[in-house]
């Protein structure tokens, strides 16, 4: 249950970016500098996603409270929900890449 939360409370909190952070960095860190690693990347949805991801795939060795603790200590930037840029960005990023799948599933004759 908590780790959902902690799952849906910085994808809430996350903002989104056109340059993710390599998930391949993700892995070489240990527990505490992953946890920390949320807190840095709180505004980046890509890279939250892909910590995430590497929390998840560490199972049990993490304790999930203290994850949270320093993931909140080492959070660089408030949450702004009125800033909405990075979501418009995104949403930009999303429509042009819908865009370009309908084209060349016409041009395929498929649609």
């Amino acid at each position: 249950m908590i780790r959902k939360s902690i799952f849906v409370t910085a994808l809430i909190l996350s903002g989104c970016t056109p340059k993710p952070t390599p998930p391949e960095n993700f892995k070489s860190l240990n527990n505490q500098q992953l946890c920390q690693a949320l807190g840095y990347n709180s505004d980046k949805a890509v890279a939250t996603l892909s910590i995430l991801n590497e929390i998840s795939s560490r199972g049990e060795s993490i304790d999930m409270d203290q994850c949270h603790a320093l993931e909140m200590a080492t959070r660089e930037h408030p949450v702004d929900f009125l800033k909405t840029e990075p979501w418009d960005d995104f949403s930009r990023q999303v429509n042009k890449r819908i865009m370009e799948d309908i084209q060349k599933m016409h041009r395929e004759g498929r649609l």
